[in-house]
């Protein structure tokens, strides 16, 4: 009996100490899901979890000797597991970005661990070629600058004459200058005429365009549109000297709004956690971590009662159980990840204001908008030397915002990149443009950190660390000190 005991009977904590520390090493329940997507990943997952069966039958029956096993397992697993999650991985973010980058330039796949998914070039490229124009998914105004042009709530357009009219004042008034500047604003009223559309529920949102207007309220608008609430979030956000939390309300009424959509109000069989997945889809593919900060728990709070004043209107009672799904979406876990996606991922975006196309208006041979430093503006003239001789007003006559981008944020870094991400366009859309010449297939990298060339090694590595939390492996950084 003790003989017997020894080759096959072993105790139920036994079995579920390892059945633990296998699953965690396979990601079971990230392989289920992706064997959903297509045969060949159900097949590698099939044979990945008969091998974790007959692992676990060759556990002894002895608890203490638990600790001698784990290595062996724990190698087999690297050996002969990990392989086939990579290749899942590939297979998955290949087909899952298809739909993404079908009509551009460049395609994304996983490429391992440790670089994770990368863009790739479908073709070859030259220096100042643009490889990629993208919208972010959604985009916010910083809140806490001091720009005096007024931009659409959704796509940072600048809205109308008014805000330029109020440049050229502050400029002519402290150079004592002539009215010319104006009668050339009067020009560029007529070629540039403004449209203004406003949110259809009158809570104070601008927008440029019908277009614009009709989007904003499909993909989050109509679970934000209380000017009450928000204008609180908005304070709130200012008080703590921090953007992020009115981005991070826009990405969870994203998230609110499809799953509105998704939820059947007729029915009661709804697969509340399908419906989950579906709606946190977008946001959930970026690399993402918490990232907590003072004023988090207050920050929610307002989220949830502006959201929940919001869809109990169109809530029934026979579908008052989709609040159980708004609970998961709207955390205090999911808000510091989503500020954690923000921080690692999202994109400074510096539209072309209507302030600028006016500039290049007066002399385009002197104000050119630059593809790769977004706006060069040589001085001309009295007036708008002064201009150039003061960044603060230059920062009060332009907008800047940030957004996360579902294919741009795919690009790895590199100190010795082939690729800029740049902002010069009137809207809140991003391009990559070549820097260098791009062979068929290579990987697209863009510096993280801007003006790596002007740092040493031991900078770029620190910053790179503390802002991104990695160590650069470039080329550039294993061969330069």
């Amino acid at each position: 009996m003790q003989e017997k005991s020894k080759q096959g009977i072993y105790s139920d904590e036994s079995k579920l100490c390892f059945k633990e520390m296998i699953l965690h090493y396979v990601r079971i329940g990230d392989i289920l899901l992706i064997a959903k997507m297509n045969n060949e990943s159900k097949q590698i997952y099939d044979a990945a979890f008969e091998m974790c069966n007959s692992m676990i039958h060759r556990i002894p029956s002895n608890d203490k000797s638990l600790i001698i096993y784990r290595n062996e397992l724990i190698t087999m697993l690297k050996r002969k597991v990990l392989p086939c999650i990579d290749r899942i991985q590939s297979i998955t973010i290949t087909q899952d970005y298809e739909q993404d980058t079908k009509y551009t330039k460049v395609y994304v796949k996983w490429v391992n661990d440790l670089n994770g998914k990368e863009l790739f070039s479908k073709e070859e490229f030259s220096p100042g070629d643009i490889l990629l124009t993208e919208e972010p998914i959604v985009s916010q105004r910083h809140i806490n600058d001091d720009s005096i042009i007024e931009t659409c709530e959704r796509c940072m357009k600048s809205l109308n004459i008014n805000s330029l009219r109020c440049a050229c004042e502050i400029i002519c008034d402290n150079q004592q200058s002539s009215d010319s500047m104006f009668q050339l604003l009067a020009q560029h009223e007529k070629q540039y005429p403004p449209g203004i559309q406003v949110c259809i529920c009158d809570c104070g949102a601008k927008y440029c365009s019908d277009t614009c207007k009709k989007l904003a309220w499909e993909q989050y608008h109509n679970v934000m549109c209380d000017s009450e609430v928000l204008e609180e979030l908005v304070q709130l956000s200012k008080s703590l000297g921090r953007n992020n939390p009115v981005l991070i309300c826009k990405m969870m009424a994203c998230c609110v709004s499809t799953a509105l959509s998704t939820w059947n109000m007729d029915e009661q069989d709804d697969d509340e956690e399908s419906i989950l997945k579906e709606s946190t889809y977008l946001f959930d593919r970026f690399v993402q971590n918490e990232e907590r900060h003072g004023g988090d728990v207050g920050v929610v709070e307002v989220i949830k009662k502006m959201f929940y004043k919001k869809t109990f209107k169109s809530l029934t009672k026979k579908s008052m159980s989709f609040c159980n799904i708004m609970d998961e979406i709207i955390t205090l876990s999911r808000y510091r990840n989503m500020n954690g996606l923000i921080l690692r991922n999202a994109c400074t975006i510096i539209p072309v204001s209507q302030f600028h196309v006016f500039l290049q208006s007066i002399n385009p041979s002197q104000f050119v908008i630059d593809e790769l430093s977004r706006i060069l503006v040589n001085s001309c003239g009295h007036d708008l030397t002064y201009l150039l001789s003061h960044p603060k007003l230059q920062d009060r006559l332009s907008v800047v915002g940030f957004g996360p981008f579902a294919i741009h944020n795919c690009c790895n870094h590199s100190c010795d990149s082939n690729c800029a991400s740049v902002s010069n366009l009137l809207d809140h859309r991003v391009r990559l443009i070549a820097t260098k010449s791009i062979h068929k297939d290579s990987a697209i990298s863009i510096s993280y950190i801007g003006n790596d060339c002007l740092l040493s090694k031991q900078e770029r590595q620190s910053q790179l660390l503390e802002k991104y939390d990695f160590q650069c492996l470039c080329t550039k950084c294993q061969n330069k000190p």
